[in-house]
């Protein structure tokens, strides 16, 4: 059942639960022992009535129910207006000024429900207060109040019902609506989620044809560098190590791209240490980027939790690394590994002049840094990764300079 509706059966049981001890209030304080014993056990019938379809929505709004909530909510405030009609019609008919409770279910379906229901119930409550004009049963005390006290205990009967009505509702519709606006964003929030999912699948297909496009080359250029390593024997051997390092960056982008193509490797990589998993990103990361620098804010201690993510997820803290070294590439950055029960979090701290507020409020469209060596999409993929992951990617500014991103893991079931 929506969270919402729940939320709303709850407090209409409330609001019928405090008006059935209100009308009872009022039937004691005016005394209904005269009237024929018919009618009062047709008064008390018609509260209890009350009373239980309270006790119904309330339990119903605590636990999954069979009944459509909709459904449920509509023939609810149907009931009231049926049972305040009948309390009504044997306690004095119009001249009861109870009857203004009748606009409460109208209100609530007005701001919970469509215009269809709100109209029905409108006119059953238009229909049955010109019925209760002229067909009722009189209340015999209420009769003698009135014969003896004039207008004065009606008026005051009306003023209060109608300030109980207007109290009503005050506090439980316009909760009741906040409630309906809060469930509005959220499905907002839910459309977004699969605008960006959409999107997310469009830059992954665009990934997969690139990686095919690109083989061949580096193909080529892994050849030419063998050629040159092999045949070229006039070159400096530090030639030969920007060569070897040439190569050793083709051979990892080639395996890069063919499990990028082979989406089924990706569940053969089995458990390993969290320890040598983070020590083997830190490794790639220095290989992809030689010019890298870190240091440990805190020297990293074991642990022998077992992990097995996806290797997305080791890409995307390689990105994240790299986005951070490219804050300010004249320092290295900081790193900082904290271990808890449910999981593990990597800090990441850069000098460099971003805004961790701007980067978190764009991080939907394109990041926005200081460096424009990459294509604006690194950043989106690593999130989205690390949340596919039931993780977190969260930015938090420094107090002296720089930002600090925080990537939180679960351990993976295998720990």
């Amino acid at each position: 059942m929506n969270e919402a509706v729940k939320h709303n059966l709850r407090r209409l049981a409330k609001l019928r639960l405090i008006m059935v001890a209100a009308a009872a209030a009022g039937y004691a304080l005016i005394g209904i022992e005269s009237s024929p014993w018919q009618q009062q056990i047709t008064i008390y019938l018609c509260l209890l009535l009350l009373l239980v379809l309270g006790c119904v929505n309330y339990l119903h709004g605590r636990r999954p129910s069979p009944i459509p909530e909709r459904l449920e909510m509509s023939a609810s405030l149907f009931a009231d207006v049926f049972l305040v009609a009948g309390l009504i019609y044997f306690s004095g008919g119009a001249n009861n000024p109870f009857i203004s409770y009748l606009l409460v279910p109208i209100v609530i379906s007005a701001a919970t429900l469509g215009w269809l229901i709100t109209w029905m119930l409108c006119l059953l409550a238009i229909t049955l207060y010109g019925v209760l004009l002229f067909f009722y049963q009189p209340l015999l005390s209420l009769d003698l109040q009135l014969h003896h006290m004039g207008l004065s205990l009606h008026i005051t009967g009306m003023w209060l019902t109608f300030s109980i009505s207007a109290i009503f509702i005050a506090y439980f519709v316009v909760d009741m609506a906040l409630e309906l606006f809060h469930q509005t964003q959220q499905n907002a929030g839910y459309r977004e989620q699969l605008m960006q999912q959409e999107h997310i699948m469009m830059l992954a297909n665009q990934a997969a044809s690139t990686a095919h496009e690109i083989g061949t080359p580096l193909t080529s250029i892994q050849i030419t560098i063998n050629e040159l390593i092999k045949w070229e024997t006039d070159l400096s051997a530090e030639s030969r190590q920007d060569l070897a390092l040439i190569k050793e960056q083709i051979q990892l982008c080639k395996s890069k791209l063919q499990s990028l193509t082979q989406q089924h490797e990706s569940n053969d990589r089995g458990a390993e240490n969290i320890v040598e998993f983070i020590e083997q990103t830190l490794q790639q990361w220095l290989l992809l980027f030689p010019n890298g620098k870190y240091t440990w804010l805190k020297p990293m201690t074991r642990c022998e939790k077992q992990v097995q993510y996806p290797p997305v997820i080791a890409q995307a803290i390689v990105n994240l690394l790299q986005n951070a070294a490219l804050a300010n590439p004249a320092k290295a950055i900081e790193l900082q590994v904290t271990f808890h029960s449910s999981g593990w979090q990597l800090s990441i701290y850069d000098q460099g002049q971003g805004n961790a507020q701007l980067i978190s409020d764009n991080l939907m469209l394109a990041p926005k840094g200081p460096s424009n060596q990459g294509l604006g999409i690194g950043l989106i993929l690593s999130r989205h990764s690390i949340l596919q992951s039931g993780g977190k990617l969260q930015f938090k500014q420094r107090e002296n300079l720089g930002v600090e991103t925080q990537v939180t893991l679960p351990w993976d079931q295998t720990s």
